[in-house]
C-alpha cells in the first residue's frame, strides 16, 4: 500500500465564479498582489476594468500563482474573494483537512515539481495537469490536523515576531521624522534645552544644495564624504550547484530580507574575486540599484557567505554610529526625491554609483549620535 496520495486525489481547481462587482481591493487576488517567497498577500492596486465575472475562491481555499512558478506564491485564504485567471484555486476534498494540505504544497518541493512541468521561457507557466502529480504524504485526517496544528502555531509566532520587527522599525522611523524631517529634535542648550528645536524657535537657514532651511550649524555633505559606497560586480559567475556561497542580485534583494532560495551558489574562487571588490562586512547597507530600485537592507549577520552583483554598498561598517541614522536616511523622502533626479533607462531602470556615492547627506554630529543612542535602544529588541 503507497503512503502517498497524487495531489489529484487530495485537490480540485475551482471552477467557481463571482461578479466582479462583488470583490474590492482587499478581497481581489493578481499575480501581483500574492507576495513571494511565500509571504502572504497585500491589498490590490486596482481592480479589473470590464464588467462580468472572474475566478472565484473561498475561505480555506488554497490559491497558487501560476506564472514564474520560480516565485513560489502562495496563500491560504482567510476569506472569499475573486482573484485573476493566472490564480489557480484548489479546494481541498472533504477527507483531507485543508491546512494540512496547504503545508504540503507549501514545500519547496512543490515548487520545484510546478517548475520542471512549466511551459515557456519568459514567463514560464506551471502545467496544470503535471501540477496534480504532486505527491501528499498519507496520513489520517486526525494525524493531519494535529500535524497542521503545530504548525499553524509556529507561523502565528514568526507572524507576531514579524509584526513586532515591523513596529519596531516604524517607531524608530517616527523618530527619526520627528529629528530629521520636522526638526524638532530635542534642543542641546539654552534657554530651550530640552524643548524641540524648531517649534521652540530654534533658527534655521537656507541650504541651496537641498533647496530648503535647516537647523543653524548643520552641514550637507554627500554621503561618500562619510563612508565609502562602492558596488558589486557587473559580471555573471557560474552558478554551480557545488558552490558554497551565494550571490545576492538585486532581484534578491527584497523588502522583507535577503532570498537565499533563489540566490545562486558560486564557486569560492568567484566569491572571492567579486569581494576584492565589494567585501559585505557586518553593519553595512545593501541598495538595490536595477529593477526594485531603492529596496534597502541592513548587514546585521555575523557570519557573511555571500557576494553581491547590481548592488550598492554603504559601508556604514566604517561608521557605525551613523548606521541606524544611514539607514533612515536612505529610506527618507530626500533620497526618494534625490533619486527621481538621477534614476536612468528607458526600457530598464537604474541607478549609477556616482549619483549613489553624491547623494547630499544632512549631518550634526551630535544629533546623530544622541539619535543612535536612543534609536538603538529600539531597534535592538528586533529579532
Amino acid at each position: 500500500m503507497s503512503d502517498v496520495f497524487l495531489l489529484k486525489d487530495v485537490i480540485a481547481y475551482s471552477t467557481a465564479r463571482t461578479p466582479i462587482s462583488s470583490v474590492n481591493k482587499c478581497n481581489y487576488i493578481t499575480t501581483d498582489n500574492i507576495l513571494p517567497n511565500k509571504t502572504g498577500v497585500m491589498k490590490a492596486v486596482g481592480l479589473p476594468a470590464q464588467d462580468g465575472n472572474i475566478p472565484a475562491y473561498q475561505k480555506e481555499n488554497i490559491l497558487v500563482a501560476n506564472i514564474r512558478p520560480y516565485l513560489k506564491k502562495i496563500w491560504f485564504a482567510d476569506k472569499d474573494g475573486g482573484c485573476s485567471a493566472d490564480v489557480l484555486v484548489l479546494t481541498v476534498n472533504k477527507e483531507f483537512d485543508p491546512k494540512f494540505v496547504y503545508y504540503t504544497v507549501f514545500r519547496d518541493d512543490f515548487f520545484i515539481h510546478v517548475m520542471n512541468g512549466s511551459k515557456g521561457t519568459k514567463m514560464p507557466r506551471g502545467d496544470k495537469n503535471q501540477i496534480l502529480d504532486f505527491t501528499v504524504p498519507k496520513f489520517s485526517k486526525i494525524e493531519q490536523q494535529k500535524i497542521a496544528s503545530v504548525l499553524s502555531t509556529l507561523d502565528k509566532k514568526i507572524e507576531l515576531n514579524n509584526r513586532i520587527n515591523r513596529e519596531l522599525e516604524l517607531m524608530a522611523k517616527t523618530l527619526y521624522d520627528y529629528w530629521f524631517v520636522q526638526f524638532d529634535f530635542p534642543t542641546p542648550a539654552g534657554e530651550n534645552q530640552g524643548k524641540p528645536y524648531k517649534s521652540a524657535g530654534g533658527k534655521m537657514l537656507y541650504n541651496a544644495t537641498l533647496k530648503r532651511e535647516i537647523p543653524e550649524g548643520w552641514e550637507v555633505l554627500y554621503i561618500n564624504d562619510i563612508i565609502e559606497v562602492k558596488d558589486g560586480t557587473h559580471d555573471s559567475p557560474k552558478a554551480t550547484e557545488e558552490g558554497e556561497h551565494h550571490l545576492i542580485t538585486s532581484k534578491n534583494l527584497k523588502v522583507e530580507g535577503l532570498d537565499f532560495d533563489n540566490a545562486n551558489l558560486i564557486s569560492s574562487k568567484d566569491y572571492n574575486n567579486i569581494n576584492k571588490r565589494s567585501q559585505v562586512e557586518t553593519g553595512d547597507i545593501l541598495f538595490s540599484m536595477i529593477g526594485n530600485i531603492g529596496t534597502i537592507y541592513k548587514v546585521e549577520e555575523k557570519s557573511i557567505k555571500f557576494a553581491i552583483k547590481n548592488v550598492a554598498l554603504y559601508k556604514s561598517s566604517q561608521k557605525l554610529s551613523y548606521k541606524n541614522y544611514l539607514y533612515m536616511y536612505l529610506n527618507s523622502y530626500d533620497m526618494k526625491n534625490y533619486m527621481g533626479n538621477v534614476i536612468s533607462g528607458s526600457i530598464q531602470k537604474f541607478i549609477g554609483l556616482t549619483a549613489l556615492r553624491n547623494m547630499p547627506v544632512l549631518i550634526d554630529d551630535k544629533t546623530i549620535l544622541k539619535f543612535t543612542n536612543t534609536s538603538k535602544h529600539i531597534l535592538k529588541k528586533q529579532t
